[in-house]
């Protein structure tokens, strides 16, 4: 390793005050907590790099708990059950303070760029880092300040870490160009939904004497019904009937092989991917890649079910009513129930994908009394509203093509992601330098 990239310990890249972690619970209570105010960022702003706040403190305790208030480019890092995961704090992001969960990394930028720390965080060599010096036998918690601040990492010259970090840049920012593209094309074919399936704009136009509704194809609108009828789920359109979930897809139940037996799995992308809950938050409409994944002979030995490309996974126990659309065989846990259409022509993956993600699920009950959850007989049974086989299939055709452009960008962040990944080590060991690449083109095509 070139003499400028002598490795250094975490604590000494920091700025004088640059080592927060969130408050005791006891300096924090519930009855604390607002609808509105101050945001407290929580652990899922760090693993998902979310920015929707659950929670909020008045601005006479924010004054009080200034110390933990986050700054424009610090980095914060979960800190129990899930640790070491990281996001940085964007310029445009709420100020806020942190809770219990989290820790504030504040870097000294003469020495170490907040976004190169981040990076270093994000690999390979900074997870372990972190997750090998932590403990706990019942739920994992980061390890101490001493412990976490004599983390070494290869510090090169903070220009040439904003070089790096410009690399790995660009690949994320066209990462992000997509997921906010995919979303977009996401909310128009949910916009489509609502008026169709929803507020019955087609059928109430219909019904009050026109000819076409703009947006749907003639000849679904002239297969319309002209009246709505009263059925459980309020007034839906005459013609249109309410089924149990059951009958309208094949819905099954993830399951979890003993964590015990450690062999049933992998961090191997080969095998078959797992899907969690977590996952689910992070990866837009289509889920492709997973944290975890089950080798086939814990699959076999324990009989977990496959589930096949284009299913519908919704999350029904801890976080309720996350929905995704599988891009290829996968599994998931025991909290996810599987969608798999018996007609994918007419109510099919963009059915029940909307359907779903519109869905209250709160009307399916809870059968817990200490975390949000409901069960897997409540899932099946839930109720369904299916149109007349015309507009089902019309609905299909005009945002099928929608669904297929969101899986296509996916397809392509997935792809950069696994270049930015293959660079990542290589760059911040500096076994490929900025402008000076040892690495053979065949071995990034081979990463692509």
């Amino acid at each position: 390793m070139p003499d400028a990239w002598e490795p250094a310990k975490l604590g000494d890249l920091l700025g004088p005050k640059g080592y927060i972690r969130g408050p005791f619970g006891s300096a924090l209570r519930r009855n604390e907590l607002l609808t509105d105010g101050v945001p407290v960022y929580e652990q899922q702003h760090a693993i998902e790099h979310s920015r929707d706040f659950r929670f909020f403190i008045s601005a006479s305790k924010h004054a009080q708990m200034k110390r933990f208030t986050v700054q424009p480019h610090d980095v914060i890092v979960s800190c129990s059950g899930t640790i070491g995961r990281v996001s940085v704090i964007m310029p445009d992001d709420p100020i806020g303070i942190i809770s219990q969960a989290l820790l504030i990394l504040r870097p000294d930028t003469k020495k170490l760029d907040p976004y190169y720390l981040n990076y270093f965080l994000s690999s390979r060599d900074g997870i372990n880092s972190i997750t090998s010096r932590s403990t706990g036998s019942v739920q994992v918690n980061i390890a101490k300040r001493q412990i976490i601040e004599s983390i070494e990492l290869a510090a090169p010259p903070v220009d040439e870490q904003r070089e790096i970090v410009s690399v790995l840049g660009s690949l994320d920012d066209k990462i992000e160009q997509n997921r906010r593209t995919g979303r977009k094309l996401e909310e128009l074919a949910r916009a489509v939904f609502k008026a169709w399936f929803v507020d019955f704009g087609p059928v109430k136009a219909k019904a009050a004497g026109a000819t076409a509704f703009p947006g749907m194809p003639p000849e679904t609108f002239a297969t319309l019904p002209n009246t709505l009828k009263d059925s459980p789920l309020g007034p839906v359109p005459q013609g249109w009937e309410i089924k149990a979930a059951t009958d309208v897809a094949y819905v099954a139940i993830g399951k979890t092989p003993p964590r015990k037996e450690p062999q049933w799995f992998s961090t191997n992308p080969s095998d078959v991917r797992w899907v969690s809950i977590s996952d689910m938050g992070s990866c837009g409409m289509f889920i492709r890649d997973t944290s975890e994944y089950l080798t086939a002979a814990g699959i076999e030995r324990f009989n977990v079910r496959r589930i096949p490309d284009r299913s519908v996974l919704f999350s029904f126990k801890l976080t309720v009513g996350r929905v995704v659309i599988v891009d290829g065989e996968t599994t998931s846990n025991e909290a996810i129930a599987h969608f798999v259409p018996m007609t994918p022509d007419a109510v099919g993956t963009e059915y029940l994908y909307c359907y779903l993600s519109s869905f209250d699920h709160a009307q399916l009950g809870s059968t817990s009394s200490i975390a949000t959850a409901t069960n897997s007989k409540a899932v099946k049974a839930m109720p369904v509203l299916v149109p007349d086989a015309a507009t089902a299939t019309g609905f299909t055709s005009t945002v099928r093509p929608l669904f297929d452009m969101i899986r296509s960008l996916s397809r392509e962040s997935a792809k950069l992601a696994t270049l930015r990944d293959y660079l990542l080590p290589r760059l911040l060991s500096g076994r490929v330098r900025v402008g000076k690449s040892t690495a053979r083109p065949q071995e990034v095509q081979r990463a692509c």
